[in-house]
């Protein structure tokens, strides 16, 4: 009976122990994405896991490599949407705006005279 109830109660302590561990995770992930720079890491570390890419490959060991991938990224992005949302939204806002700023320089430079970008190849 006494060794039930120790074993009990270290049990209890253990899951609390986990429970507070999960949540510093998830209280790091919030301010990372606060910042800019974390919300581009965190991009990053979703773009390694190929979030939205098709992992099949043709081959069995690679699809199921790019398949763990894949299921880490997922798993990371299920944890961002639970405790940041609204920070994944701004990301993705300025992952757009940062390819739309991408878009218009080259659009720029691949203009209908491209003059703007001329003197700088040739050093003038």
């Amino acid at each position: 009976m006494e060794n039930e109830r120790a074993i009990r109660t270290a049990t209890n302590r253990i899951k609390a122990f986990q429970s507070a561990r999960e949540k510093e995770i998830d209280e790091a992930l919030a301010a990372l994405m606060q910042h800019g720079q974390g919300r581009r890491f965190v991009n990053w570390l979703l773009t390694l896991g190929r979030l939205g890419a098709n992992p099949y490959s043709g081959q069995a060991l690679s699809t199921m490599f790019n398949c763990g991938e894949l299921n880490v990224a997922q798993r990371v992005l299920d944890r961002l949407l639970r405790v940041a949302p609204d920070q994944y939204i701004k990301m993705l806002k300025e992952l757009e705006n940062e390819r739309n700023t991408d878009n218009a320089e080259l659009a720029r430079a691949n203009g209908p005279s491209g003059d703007e970008y001329a003197d700088a190849d040739n050093g003038g």
